[in-house]
């Protein structure tokens, strides 16, 4: 799987209502492997209503084409408010587990497959941290988008502490 996130243009990682991705090691390395290229990255999950949503760290190309059908030559200024409105209905308690994403506390069925893991994500890629990041940063812009300040001492702490912020995201073109 790993070969083929290294040819693949980004990743989509798909959250179910447990949000059992962040607590999965093997997902822990595909995120850590996707997170140290700097590919293009999205969580999706169901709405309330079953509705599929998708979180990005910027805009998206659909975010940008339909601010230049709405406000043609002023895209760039527009486009964020489409990624906001998009992400909206983004289930907040899922939100919630991302902000809290610890990979390095991902557990695997198979011990050695879980030391394989954590061996290759700290010699090969450094770490979690970015990782983490950029799962926590995505969680945080969206819970913010929202409105949502029960989290907001949580998100400060995210957003305060976050590794390579202005590098977290990579380009946005995977919508």
């Amino acid at each position: 799987f790993a070969r083929a996130l290294d040819i693949s243009l980004g990743a989509v990682v798909v959250m179910d209502d447990n949000a059992v991705t962040v607590s999965r090691a093997w997902c822990a390395l595909e995120n850590a492997l996707v997170s140290h290229q700097g590919k293009p990255y999205a969580i999706a999950a169901l709405d309330n209503d079953s509705q599929p949503v998708v979180l990005t760290l910027g805009p998206a190309p659909c975010d940008l084409q339909k601010a230049a059908e709405q406000y043609p030559g002023h895209e760039h200024r527009f486009s964020e408010l489409n990624q906001t409105s998009r992400q909206q209905n983004f289930p907040n308690k899922l939100l919630t587990k991302a902000l809290e994403a610890d990979f390095r506390s991902a557990v695997a069925s198979n011990p050695d497959d879980k030391a394989m893991i954590d061996k290759v994500v700290e010699d090969a890629f450094g770490g979690f941290d970015k990782a983490n990041s950029r799962v926590q940063v995505m969680a945080a812009a969206a819970l913010c988008s929202s409105g949502n300040i029960k989290e907001l001492r949580r998100i400060q702490q995210v957003l305060g502490s976050a590794v390579d912020p202005f590098h977290l995201s990579g380009p946005t073109d995977i919508l």
